[in-house]
């Protein structure tokens, strides 16, 4: 379950003290063979990672009646239209199409996993990229934008009604045959019971139809656009946003936005783990579990959410608990029914919480298996004297071993009432219906009003600094992490407090990492909409050449000179900038549901929110000095975190859970309906446009897709792998080497760079997809052209190094690069491809000796002869015409020199013999990660017969709710909380990882269970069910994905880079439907073949040793990748095979 509260980010990667929900379990993706920098929790051996599960579904409902004893109605599928797999015109439907014109085929939301700090697109799929940066923009309807940007400019509607007409799809090809239309009207819905039907009274409706309007490059096209300008303007001309008090006082709130396929349902609490008596820590996040543990009438939540492809999760936090899913428009009423079904029908029982126990001393496990954690838990400790502001939300073990049905539920009936329930319901709807399926679902609940107390927050006044150190064995720097109790919400000290935060950390990052090299990475934040008190929190990750002490000194010393005045004018609008533009993000993204639930919780809306970004915009000089004095050392807390491998292990005799309760599963009658009905989903057939290509003169190629439904300007500087497909080496060097054209050129310092973007409100990142570098640029559209401009200064004007710029650089690398590879996802994903490909060009890894390889010339080498134009591509998307763009990119690039270096194959790679477990030893590890991996030659690229059965059949191991590992190693078995499946390719192979974390006596039991699960791969055909829920997980993760700017823009540069045509690039749908069960049981006979699946453990040797080799001789490691002694354990196996 994800965590969330409190946090404070040590190098990169967010600690918290909060959880969320079972999403955390599906672990993201990667998109490439290499272990690198930023790789997600569970083994992604890219920075980015592939979204997670989503499926198609129908336009259906359940018809469930929440009265008691009503069963299901007799479910029967709809006819559509099923996508021929020879066509390249499947997709989802017009985002102004909505409802009312397609109810029944719109595509579903992809699942992305609540621990992945980074997604990315893999060739063309439905893996989508959405790099993380500070600034950035995530996509959304006009209208809504400009509504939440600002109140100036006056009424766009028309304007943003004829974007969203001129899209990137051709709507004209998307529309229903009649019968599909009228039989939309056959759907079983619940029938009105006793005391529905009619509207609510002192219902509000809150208008706020707004749009963007013309661009640098391209204005939005006139009305009518492509014939549905004038329908779409009638939609931005009406409400956009309703907000309901049902007849039980639940609160919901509606809100439309047209440019969606999408719908957002979210379920807000005011309960959290502030308001857990003593003998109750943990109950929230408990019940949060039970929470998707079914019903009477649905038994397995997963296996339905799974089959449907939807997106749901959940986040306990400190202050209040959050329930969403993401679901196509079409399913959005079963999505509300279901949500009712689990307020009025969950089902607490004794079996159900002895197994959640197992699951949450799992997680347990793993947050205190995590580096820093301690030093988190002891900051807050420091800083809050009440027990109940010092939360960590998950809860005591001793509490949650205590914990019974009884006590559970009477906790459930006292916090989670209707009139405690914030709901808000967004995306692509008709408000009109989702208001009836509102008042027939959420509206039939009977009332009950909480009898919950408010508990005391109440802190002690604090007159001198409290200071602590801790030894943490995970942590592989020193870090200082340091927080102060901060002002109310509301007041002028809190937004001043939150531009102070931003400018302090500006300071302290362009002294201490930019240019000083000598810190690995500062932080500092003051939450949003937490209950009071909360805490402003920061940390500074120290490198070799940072003491704790002079860390210290600069923080005091950046706030001592702000609170003197000593600030220009242009910083303060930096730092205001920066905060507009996060506040914007949050408001505009995606699952902005989740922050409008959050703060009905706090009894707020989304005006409030606006309100709130407008006085962070009205901060003054002045106000930000009166905040400095309340950052003084004595009143701060300080926790010194110092790396020890001497740390006291934890008992884990007193850590394992000895039950192992039987839940049946079995499907109802209603859920065997439901379920036949989601196996037999149909889509619909439309077409899409093509992007605009053109060439420059120095060989640059150009690709440009216009999309005007949102303000996202997209730009992507991406080089093919040219001759690095053959040099492993070069390979290697070229991702130090595009950081270093990133950082500096010819006109401008690092820092200057640094002041572009945060001038711009943007960011450019160096990314790798499927190891090809990107540099990836993302703003807003009226910064479209300085984006531009300074992607290409960094390419045609690089800044030529010495060997004494690089030697600090170098040596900042290489501490940077320790503390990568300390995550064990990174270091086993590494370990694993040397295991089964050794040195070949695609298994090249992060190494010092690749930084040391980096010297002046080298770089000048690389520069000249692999990020030339004729060996890149750039590609645009946005409010952007081609012509136009054109113009401008020309003079930009032309004196942007070619290399003339042509493609050189790569030697073809040979899967080597796997007879022993690679063990990483990770002392006093709580967990151990364990992976199984294979190896697909030429199984990589889109055209591959390969490659799509292998997505189905990674879908069907372990990539969604209702996958095997998910169903057996974590729900059945109880062994893990992560179970994850994930495939990485590049242009020579594709590589199938798949795996757990685990509790160190579980290690032996849960590889066994891993085995017998790629067995069963390789001799069973999956079920119709399992089939079709892959299936539509996969289609539906690339059609809801069109809702990003940014990942369509992936989908297109995948193509590119593995030289497929991007007249194509919606022939994935097609592809995966064409996918059978004997294909995928043969992709997993080649790639999972027992003598070349390489198993790779990280944990403590001494406590799993014993365990792993009862199935495989054991060959062992340290935390360097470097072989240890020969083992006891390997000798008596290699005697026994020479036997």
């Amino acid at each position: 379950m994800a965590r969330k509260s409190g946090a404070v980010w040590i190098a990169g990667v967010l600690l918290a003290a909060g959880l969320c929900g079972p999403a955390a379990a599906q672990v993201s993706k990667a998109g490439g063979i290499r272990a690198s920098a930023g790789s997600g929790l569970a083994g992604a051996s890219l920075v980015q990672a592939k979204a997670g599960p989503g499926s198609p579904a129908s336009s259906l409902s359940v018809p469930l009646r929440l009265a008691a004893g009503t069963l299901f109605q007799p479910l029967t599928p709809r006819p559509g239209v099923r996508a021929p797999a020879t066509q390249s015109v499947v997709t989802g439907l017009a985002p102004e199409d909505a409802l009312s014109a397609l109810p029944e085929t719109l595509p579903p939301a992809p699942v992305r996993s609540s621990r992945a700090p980074v997604t990315a697109s893999r060739i063309g799929s439905a893996k989508a990229q959405q790099t993380l940066h500070l600034q950035e923009v995530n996509d959304r309807t006009a209208a809504i934008h400009s509504a939440l940007r600002d109140s100036s400019g006056g009424d766009r509607a028309t304007a943003h009604a004829s974007a969203i007409g001129a899209s990137i799809f051709d709507w004209s090809q998307a529309k229903a045959d009649d019968s599909a239309v009228a039989h939309a009207e056959e759907k079983f819905l619940l029938a009105a019971g006793p005391g529905r039907g009619g509207l609510p009274q002192g219902k509000s409706y809150v208008k706020t139809a707004k749009a963007h309007g013309n661009t640098l490059f391209g204005a939005a096209p006139e009305a009518g656009g492509n014939g549905s300008g004038s329908s779409v303007a009638a939609d931005a001309a009406e409400d956009l946003e309703r907000t309901l008090r049902l007849d039980n006082g639940m609160q919901v709130v509606l809100v439309r936005e047209p440019g969606l396929f999408s719908a957002n349902i979210t379920v807000g609490y005011e309960v959290g783990g502030r308001d857990e008596a003593a003998g109750e820590s943990g109950y929230t996040h408990f019940v949060e579990h039970l929470m998707f543990q079914g019903t009477k009438r649905i038994r397995n939540w997963f296996r339905v959410i799974g089959a449907m492809g939807a997106q749901t999760n959940a986040f306990t936090e400190r202050d209040q608990t959050r329930y969403t899913q993401r679901v196509p428009m079409n399913l959005l009423e079963m999505a509300i029914s279901l949500e009712a079904e689990r307020m009025v029908n969950l089902d607490v029982t004794a079996a159900k919480v002895e197994r959640e126990k197992r699951t949450i001393l799992e997680e347990k496990a793993g947050m205190d298996n995590s580096p820093y954690a301690s030093g988190l838990a002891n900051l807050t400790s420091l800083i809050f004297s009440n027990f109940r502001n010092r939360s960590n939300v998950i809860g005591s073990e001793q509490d949650i071993r205590a914990a019974t049905p009884k006590k559970l539920q009477r906790y459930l009936d006292a916090y989670y009432t209707p009139d405690r329930a914030k709901v808000v319901i967004s995306g692509n709807i008709d408000l009109a219906r989702t208001e009836e399926w509102v008042q027939e679902y959420l509206g039939s609940i009977p009332a009950r009003h909480s009898f919950a107390p408010n508990p005391d927050l109440s802190e002690k006044s604090q007159d001198h600094e409290r200071y602590s150190e801790v030894n943490d064995p995970f942590a592989s720097a020193p870090a200082v992490l340091f927080g102060w109790i901060g002002p109310k919400y509301g007041t002028p000290a809190y937004y001043a407090s939150g531009i102070l935060s931003l400018m302090v950390q500006e300071r302290l990052q362009r002294k201490l990492v930019l240019e000083g090299k000598r810190a690995l990475g500062v932080s500092i934040s003051l939450p949003y909409l937490e209950r009071d008190p909360a805490a402003i929190t920061g940390s500074i990750v120290l490198g070799s050449r940072l003491s704790s002490d002079e860390a210290l000194s600069a923080i005091e010393a950046e706030i001592s000179a702000i609170e003197s005045g000593k600030f220009e004018p242009s910083e303060l609008a930096n730092a205001v900038n920066r905060q507009f533009m996060w506040a914007e993000n949050q408001l505009l993204q995606s699952d902005h549901a989740m922050l409008l639930a959050l703060a009905a919780v706090r009894g707020l809306s989304a005006a409030d929110l606006r309100r709130d970004i407008a006085r962070w915009q009205g901060v003054t000089p002045e106000e930000v000095r009166q905040a400095a004095q309340l950052l003084a050392k004595d009143k701060r807390s300080t926790v010194l975190v110092r790396p020890s491998a001497q740390a006291a292990k934890t008992t884990r005799s007193q850590r394992a859970h000895g039950h192992s309760p039987a839940v049946d599963e079995a499907p109802t009658r209603e859920e065997e309906r439901l379920l036949d009905y989601l196996a037999d989903l149909q889509w619909p057939e439309l077409n899409y446009k093509s992007p605009a290509e053109f060439t420059l003169a120095n060989g640059l190629k150009v690709i440009v897709m216009p999309d005007r439904r949102s303000p996202t300007f997209v730009a992507k500087l991406a080089f093919r792998l040219g001759s690095t497909a053959s040099d492993a080496q070069a390979r290697n060097r070229a991702s130090w080497v595009a950081g270093l054209l990133r950082r500096r050129t010819r006109l401008k310092s690092e820092a200057g760079i640094d002041d572009m973007l945060q001038q711009m409100g943007g960011a450019i990142g160096v990314d790798e997809l499927d190891d090809h570098i990107v540099f990836d640029g993302m703003v807003h559209e009226s910064q479209g052209r300085a984006l531009l401009d300074l992607m290409a200064e960094m390419v045609v004007y690089p800044h030529a190094w010495t060997a004494g710029e690089l030697a600090p650089l170098k040596a900042w690398w290489k501490e940077s690069l320790k503390q990568s590879l300390s995550d064990p996802a990174v270091i086993s994903q590494q370990r694993a491809v040397k295991d089964l490909i050794g040195v070949h060009p695609s298994a090249h890894s992060q190494s010092p000796e690749a930084i040391d390889a980096i010297t002046p010339e080298e770089s000048a080498r690389l520069v000249g002869t692999h990020f030339t134009p004729d060996n890149a591509v750039l590609l645009v998307a946005g409010n952007v015409d081609p012509e136009r763009l054109r113009e401008v990119v020309e003079p930009l690039f032309q004196q942007w020199q070619p290399g003339g270096r042509s493609f050189a194959p790569g030697p073809e790679a040979a899967v080597r013999p796997q007879k022993a477990i690679s063990l990483i030893d990770r002392p006093n590890s709580e967990q151990a990660m364990i992976k199984l991996s294979g190896i697909g030659i030429d199984s990589g690229r889109p055209s591959s017969p390969d490659f799509y059965q292998l997505e189905v059949a990674d879908k069907i191991l372990g990539d969604g709710f209702g996958s095997r590992l998910f169903q057996v190693v974590r729900q059945s078995l109880g062994y893990a909380y992560n179970a994850f499946s994930q495939f990485v390719a590049d242009p020579a192979l594709a590589m199938w990882t798949f795996g757990v974390l685990t509790r160190p006596e579980k290690t032996g039991p849960a590889l066994q269970a891993l085995l017998d699960q790629a067995e069963r791969m390789r001799t069973e055909t999956p079920s119709k069910l399992e089939l079709a829920s892959a299936k539509n997980g996969l289609i539906g993760a690339f059609l809801m994905s069109l809702d990003s700017i940014g990942n369509i823009a992936n989908h297109l540069l995948g193509l590119e880079l593995f030289g497929q045509s991007l007249n194509t690039w919606g022939l994935y749908p097609a592809k995966v439907a064409e996918v059978t069960g004997e294909g995928v049981r043969q992709i997993a006979r080649k790639i999972l073949d027992p003598r070349h699946t390489a198993i790779t453990v990280v944990g403590d040797a001494d406590a799993v040793r014993q365990g792993l080799s009862k199935l495989r001789p054991v060959e062992e490691y340290d935390q360097n990748d470097q072989p240890k002694p020969t083992t006891a354990s390997k000798r008596s196996w290699l005697a026994m095979l020479r036997r």
